[in-house]
């Protein structure tokens, strides 16, 4: 049975309730390790749901796995039932997968593409280093090649770009003796290349192609825009430009944009995510509201004090200070290792003895 508008707020501490709440159209949740950020995101949505005009078609929640969608999904179930299944709740590849199967002809792929995983990426960049020649170590060239063109994608850099800026020819050889950059210009662009030839997209394409698409087709565009007035993304700090070229095209002024998400834990810089995305929000969205999650319900203060003592000296940060009504826990420990496998040994057999 679904919750009453009372239920959804019963339990929350007073800034999960001020999130939940909040009448604004533009919020971001900065939600510290442990303080409930996925219940205030669902409640949000939940909340949004039973007090406001848009019906269950018209949200949108965008999270970065498969788990957290279906962990999503289940909890809404809990909250405003058979109405949660009317919602889009998928991660952005899933969505983007969608939104081309259905428009596909809009950025040149045929209704039948298929989609690179990473092992036919691996496969098709390993024959095309082979056939340069320049290296006998293929899996190794393999390997630096998919994390850079991973990169140039997210960031919206294709080969042609990459080209322009090398002051490449785009049809130039091989050159055993070129510079790293130029020979992975040439990679990539060989590799997207025999993408079309095979009629296909990798996972990062999924992505960049919704973007193209959006940009280019404004009936598309303006057709998803009225469908989807309330936009959620998760793990905001973790988005890289392709993604949040995509938010904010799909997003029109009439939308209301809620994004949760916590810069101290921004970790995947080496993908590609940019941490001034959700240090933009407020200039990228005039008029937003923050809200600071920082009561903790995971740790003890020993060790929220250790990590606030760390993590404040980090510039790019949105500042917040974590703490707890826990009990205060044993002392954090410092132990030194003599090596990396000596200190990944250490912490395997103290988690068994836990």
């Amino acid at each position: 049975m679904p919750k009453t508008i009372e239920e959804i707020l019963d339990d929350l501490n007073p800034q999960q309730r001020e999130a939940v709440t909040y009448q604004g159209k533009y919020l971001l949740v900065s939600a510290g390790a442990g303080s409930g950020k996925t219940r205030v995101l669902t409640r949000r949505i939940a909340y949004e749901l039973l007090t406001g005009e848009a019906e269950a078609r018209n949200f949108i929640a965008i999270t970065f796995t498969n788990k957290a969608a279906n962990e999503m999904k289940e909890r809404l179930k809990s909250l405003v039932g058979p109405s949660a299944g009317y919602m889009q709740i998928s991660t952005f590849h899933s969505a983007c997968a969608r939104l081309l199967r259905m428009f596909p002809a809009s950025v040149g792929l045929d209704k039948n593409f298929a989609i690179y995983d990473d092992d036919a990426k691996s496969k098709a960049l390993s024959q095309i280093i082979s056939k340069m020649g320049f290296t006998s170590e293929v899996n190794k060239e393999c390997k630096s090649q998919k994390k850079w063109i991973s990169k140039c994608k997210n960031r919206g850099i294709s080969w042609e770009a990459v080209f322009e800026d090398l002051g490449l020819n785009r049809e130039a050889d091989y050159l055993q003796k070129m510079p790293w950059n130029m020979r992975s210009a040439l990679i990539y662009r060989d590799y997207e290349r025999e993408l079309a030839k095979d009629n296909a997209v990798d996972f990062d394409d999924l992505i960049s192609k919704a973007g193209e698409l959006l940009e280019k087709d404004k009936e598309v565009r303006e057709r998803l825009q009225r469908r989807f007035t309330r936009i959620f993304v998760d793990e905001y700090q973790d988005t890289n430009p392709a993604q949040y070229k995509l938010i904010r095209l799909l997003a029109s002024r009439q939308a209301y944009v809620t994004v949760v998400g916590d810069s101290d834990q921004s970790i995947y810089a080496f993908r590609g995510s940019d941490i001034s995305i959700i240090r933009n929000f407020t200039n990228d969205f005039k008029g937003s509201k923050t809200v600071l999650l920082e009561q903790n319900y995971r740790s003890t203060p020993n060790i929220l004090a250790v990590a606030n003592s760390v993590i404040k000296h980090n510039p790019k940060r949105i500042d917040k200070k974590l703490w707890t009504k826990n009990e205060k826990g044993k002392a954090v420990e410092l132990v030194e290792c003599e090596s990396e496998m000596q200190e990944a040994d250490f912490v395997a057999s103290t988690i068994e003895d836990l």
